[in-house]
């Protein structure tokens, strides 16, 4: 409860490639953690709790003696958050202290925090004696939007985003004592920008819902954010599910572009690189006589109402140029990028140079600060 706002508890089977997942969205719903997880294993014996140091004492406390009263025997472990967490090695690490603490496919593993330490959390318990059952507990709206269905893959030596890995996750869920139901953090931006990716990625309708719920998002309607919340994540489900690879793939839409991004423009939010480069998107989907120019300009506009502001900077062009083509050349041997071909397409599609280097020349000089 926010206030006087009670967010109605939702419990959701969201479709997944291999079964499904049980996901909890609402008022109270971290206090079901510890039975679900008994449920899962039968007879309770050991549990880890998985958790980023910056977590509040109070709620690992708070997990911990309700898996206690459950009859587990617990134990606790702190790893890292954050972008720069995500590794291999942090995985190799985590199942280090599976072994320290006796871990087998017949114990529950509780993971609570980011991204980075849901994902890290996945990759382990799915490749740790067949799997082990993992409930996830978000503390941020990104980390429940992207990681339950669709987990970070994993850096390695250098690589961004190398090993990438199915969900192992058997529940997930955000309670707002731990989400908050607030656009009040570049995280919560990214969120909300992933969010918009997932509805012009499945059809026109999940984009219309996005739509008629984007002035309350922005206003920071805690039940509007926590209805597209739940409409994001069964809309992530379907596409992540699909039986064509080609749909499959359109779960990463912009992340391409914003990775070459970043490297032009590094001190920007991660929200702001994925918006504009799904704008750079839709603008070659437009090129390439994909996308309709009105949906272009709805997917402005939908950025707009979320008052996600445009970069303002000078940029070199044939750098970004060459930092997409770096980008593209580093994962596959072909220049394709996500493309929206219409609301609910989004294909990998091959680009000429010359047309990249045409609208991202464009793009560059639309950004430019006027001068007085």
């Amino acid at each position: 409860t926010i206030g006087e706002i009670r967010i109605r508890p939702v419990r959701q089977w969201v479709t997944l490639r291999q079964g499904s997942l049980d996901t909890r969205l609402g008022d109270e719903v971290l206090d079901k953690v510890a039975r679900e997880l008994k449920s899962a294993v039968g007879t309770p014996r050991r549990a880890l709790i998985v958790h980023a140091p910056e977590l509040a004492a109070e709620h690992v406390e708070m997990m911990r003696r309700m898996l206690t009263d459950e009859g587990f025997l617990v134990d606790i472990v702190e790893i890292e958050g954050g972008r720069a967490g995500a590794t291999l090695e942090a995985a190799a690490a985590l199942w280090d202290a599976f072994v320290e603490h006796g871990i087998t496919s017949d114990d529950g593993i509780v993971a609570m925090g980011d991204e980075t330490v849901l994902s890290v959390a996945s990759f382990a318990c799915g490749h740790w004696l067949a799997g082990v059952p993992l409930a996830e507990v978000a503390t941020d709206l990104h980390a429940i939007v992207s990681a339950p269905i669709t987990p970070r893959a994993l850096d390695y030596k250098g690589v961004e985003q190398a090993i990438s890995h199915a969900t192992a996750a058997k529940m997930t869920l955000a309670d707002p004592r731990l989400v908050e139901p607030a656009i009040s953090s570049d995280e919560a931006r990214l969120a909300v920008v992933r969010m918009a990716a997932m509805a012009i990625c499945e059809d026109e309708k999940a984009f219309g819902r996005f739509w008629d719920r984007a002035q309350r998002i922005a206003d920071n309607d805690a039940v509007a954010i926590y209805d597209q919340l739940a409409d994001s994540l069964r809309s992530r489900g379907r596409v992540a599910s699909n039986s064509s690879v080609a749909v499959r793939q359109s779960t990463d839409f912009g992340f391409d572009i914003a990775r070459a991004l970043r490297t032009v423009a590094p001190d920007e939010p991660e929200y702001v690189l994925l918006a504009e480069a799904i704008r750079i998107a839709a603008r070659l989907g437009v090129a390439l006589d994909k996308l309709s120019f009105d949906d272009m300009l709805a997917i402005d506009e939908l950025f707009e109402m979320l008052e996600v502001p445009e970069i303002e900077r000078e940029i070199d062009a044939e750098r970004l140029t060459e930092a997409i083509r770096e980008q593209r050349f580093s994962r596959a041997r072909r220049l394709m990028l996500l493309i929206p071909h219409a609301l609910g397409r989004v294909r990998l599609t091959s680009i000429d140079d010359e047309l990249l280097a045409e609208h991202v020349s464009a793009w560059c000089d639309a950004r430019a600060p006027e001068d007085d």
